[in-house]
């Protein structure tokens, strides 16, 4: 910019000419002629790029011509450029505040306890389509009937093929037009939430054609599968290893004795990646902060009698086709603080027959607005110089509240539990002993896991 103490009167301020407004528009029209000249003459200089204008040019010009309406023309574009500036920083700020960008550790993860109810809750999935990736995203589901509820209890395990296990989860799978009773094995630990593996009852199946019958085996497998990799936050991303997954059992055909049979299924590296974080809206006024993961997982199913591949009459009872190739696509939803999954959307194609199945936990509570009353927050000093400032929020409810800090990659800098009864709380809050310059977020959530307030701060 230029140095306008040449250009001001004696009082300090800057006047229309006595020949009245013809003779300022005439000004400025001779200001933005110069402007163009001095920009031009800037581009010779070394070291200069074409917007650097050297302030003497401006000067002079002032000088020379004693117009007024030269620098008015020039103070204009300053103030509208820092009114534009001004603005847009007001727009960054007000954008982190909306929805602050979520990080899922180990302590705001909340792992499944033996006793814990998971309740889903199914949606038509043909009314879903891809959920869109990005950042500070919605995902609006609200509008859409729920169509069937499941309830699933998480049970201790004693099983000692899976001695890390947490928790065991009974659930049901389809085999050959059938409901099978199957158990799947989970790990919480401070790195993450793991898959191990999966234990089947015994079943006997009868084909169809009389005779003919598959005895499935009790029997354990171990998959080994990362679900969740923490910190978990936007554009995070591991994959699980191919894994050989084999289901023994034996068949009977016509008048034949039993033979030994196995179900191969090959899969693929599984690869997960944090593709997207916002809110996810659901019906009855449900609302939860999300992070949003696509799972890709490739596998080719074979099915052997005897150590021969199995021959068409048998594979068509059993709805298979040897050297099958199924894909899944899964985007799944997680909230903190919620145990299990917020949302699950499944896409799976397998030969040519394409499904698409949508789940969403039923324990999510209800939105901020008609749950939990919003708290007033303010945390000073803003900006931040010396890594310590002060909170001060109403906490509207007796039980325990979380505040959390994070910078503006989602990383967590900071994380306290509030156990004060209800009223004005000052907490004093940590940035490190030395914290990075830059743009923060602190968020406030209710014992429910409802993030209450949020809010933006400068560290310098």
């Amino acid at each position: 910019m230029f140095s306008s103490e040449k250009a001001r009167t004696p009082s300090g301020f800057c006047f229309y000419p006595a020949n009245g407004p013809e003779k300022h528009e005439a000004g400025v029209q001779r200001g933005a002629e110069a402007e163009a000249r001095a920009a031009t003459e800037a581009t010779n200089w070394q070291g200069h790029r074409q917007s650097d204008v050297d302030p003497r040019t401006f000067a002079n010009f002032a000088a020379n011509t004693g117009d007024c309406g030269y620098l008015l023309y020039l103070l204009y574009k300053r103030h509208i450029m820092k009114i534009f500036l001004i603005f847009c920083m007001a727009l960054v700020v007000a954008s982190a505040a909306l929805s602050a960008q979520l990080t899922l550790t180990a302590n705001n993860y909340s792992t499944l306890q033996p006793g814990d109810v998971l309740s889903w809750s199914y949606l038509n999935g043909n009314q879903i389509g891809v959920p869109a990736r990005g950042d500070n995203r919605i995902w609006d589901y609200s509008t859409l009937a729920v169509t069937n509820h499941y309830t699933q209890t998480a049970e201790s395990s004693s099983n000692a093929a899976f001695p890390t296990a947490d928790v065991r989860i009974p659930t049901i799978y389809s085999f050959a037009g059938y409901n099978l009773g199957l158990d799947q094995y989970f790990d919480f630990t401070t790195e993450g939430y793991y898959s191990l593996g999966d234990s089947y009852a015994a079943a006997t199946l009868p084909g169809d054609t009389a005779g003919d019958t598959l005895f499935l085996q009790a029997q354990d497998i171990a998959l080994q599968r990362t679900e969740l990799l923490f910190p978990a936050t936007y554009a995070s991303s591991w994959s699980s290893s191919a894994v050989r997954y084999v289901i023994n059992a034996e068949v009977k055909i016509g008048i034949f004795p039993k033979a030994p049979a196995q179900l191969v299924q090959n899969f693929a590296i599984t690869t997960d990646t944090i593709i997207g974080w916002g809110e996810l809206r659901l019906p009855d006024s449900k609302r939860l902060d999300v992070l949003l993961k696509k799972q890709t997982t490739v596998r080719i199913d074979s099915f052997y009698i005897a150590g021969i591949a199995a021959p068409a009459s048998v594979l068509n009872q059993l709805g298979l086709k040897q050297g099958e190739v199924t894909r899944e696509e899964r985007y799944i939803f997680y909230g903190e603080n919620l145990k299990g999954e917020a949302m699950t959307i499944n896409f799976l194609t397998r030969g040519t027959t394409s499904f698409t199945t949508a789940y969403f936990n039923g324990s999510i509570p209800t939105s901020v607005q008609e749950n939990t009353p919003a708290a007033a927050s303010r945390l000073y000093p803003n900006p931040v110089h010396h890594g310590q400032a002060m909170l001060s929020f109403q906490k509207t409810t007796s039980q325990p509240w979380n505040v959390v800090l994070c910078d503006m990659l989602g990383r967590e800098v900071f994380r306290r539990t509030v156990e004060a009864p209800q009223g004005e709380i000052q907490l004093p809050v940590q940035f490190g002993s030395t914290p990075a310059s830059g743009l923060y977020i602190y968020s406030i959530y209710s014992d429910t896991g409802i993030r209450t307030a949020t809010g933006t701060v400068h560290v310098r």
